[in-house]
């Protein structure tokens, strides 16, 4: 059983000694590490006086899909079984 934990972790070492020349390679960049603030909200321009947004097609499926759930999910919790000890015991003991 030793002899078989000592084979793992040798070659586990040497797995982590080649993979952590990988790492060092790959991080050795010269880019900035994140965007660079550019004073907008989410990278959008403000429009100009009297233009309207245009909505992606996704917006709409979110807004309501969320707002679905959301209402869905409050509505599933008002009306939950009360299934709290004394009351199952309550019932049980009323027959």
């Amino acid at each position: 059983m030793s002899f078989s934990f000592i084979r793992t972790s040798c070659s586990a070492r040497r797995l982590h000694k080649r993979l952590g020349k990988v790492q060092l390679r790959r991080a050795s960049s010269h880019e900035p590490q994140y965007n660079e603030p550019g004073g907008y909200l989410f990278g959008e321009k403000p429009l100009p006086a009297g233009q309207k947004r245009v909505k992606d097609y996704w917006e709409n499926i979110w807004i309501y899909g969320m707002g679905g759930s959301l209402l869905m999910g409050t509505i599933i919790a008002i009306y939950k079984p009360d299934t709290r000890q004394d009351t199952l015991s309550n019932c049980l003991n009323v027959q």
